[in-house]
């Protein structure tokens, strides 16, 4: 068997991860009432990745969360004269049997000077950063039918208030195993060694 055709065989064999389960997600928090400095709101969706079909029995399971766009904002809020800083937080907590995996988007405007003419309440919206994967490992045997996803809107602003906040997040949630640390160095080995013994041919 040519040389070629092995290497090719054995960078197969050893790309990528084993996947299963994958399933949308679509979070939406809302704020609507009296004059608030900050935003405390949450959206939790529940999601049963349970099937184990497409996976490697024992082997450590990956739980990847994928944003198909950057989290959303969209609101109202008054601002008065003087200095103005307008954060907006979107925090993900995924929980997966009891272990609780966060990460959080954090997008700022200002500090800046409003002048007497220039206070008043104004509808905007804002995106955050471009959107990344983040994934998060738990053993073999990890009940995955009851895992929860929650995004909570933690916007704030230094002077004035909000009276409307809404932050929404849209993306997926997939299961992947994970290769044990020897199989993956043998996938680097591997080919490598079959290149060197091209080369001293």
């Amino acid at each position: 068997m040519p040389l070629f055709p092995r290497l090719l065989l054995v960078s197969i064999l050893f790309s990528g991860f084993a996947s299963a389960a994958t399933t949308a997600v679509s979070l939406e928090t809302d704020y609507t009432g009296a004059p608030a400095f900050s935003i405390n709101t949450s959206d939790t969706e529940v999601r049963d990745l349970s099937n184990l079909s497409g996976l490697t029995p024992g082997q450590s399971i990956q739980v990847e969360f994928t944003p198909s766009a950057p989290a959303f904002w969209e609101g109202f809020f008054y601002y008065p004269a003087g200095e103005l800083t307008v954060t907006w937080t979107a925090t993900v907590e995924i929980n997966i049997d009891g272990n609780i995996f966060s990460f959080t988007d954090t997008w700022t405007l200002g500090p800046q000077i409003v002048p007497e003419s220039g206070a008043g309440g104004v509808y905007g919206y804002q995106f955050g950063a471009d959107p990344e994967s983040h994934a998060f490992v738990v053993p073999w045997g990890t009940d995955l039918s009851d895992v929860t996803i929650t995004l909570r809107d933690l916007t704030s602003i230094s002077s004035g208030y909000f009276t409307w906040s809404t932050m929404s997040l849209n993306g997926t949630l997939t299961t992947s195993s994970v290769p044990e640390p020897s199989a993956m160095a043998l996938s680097l080995i591997l080919p490598a060694a079959l290149l060197l013994r091209r080369r001293r041919k």
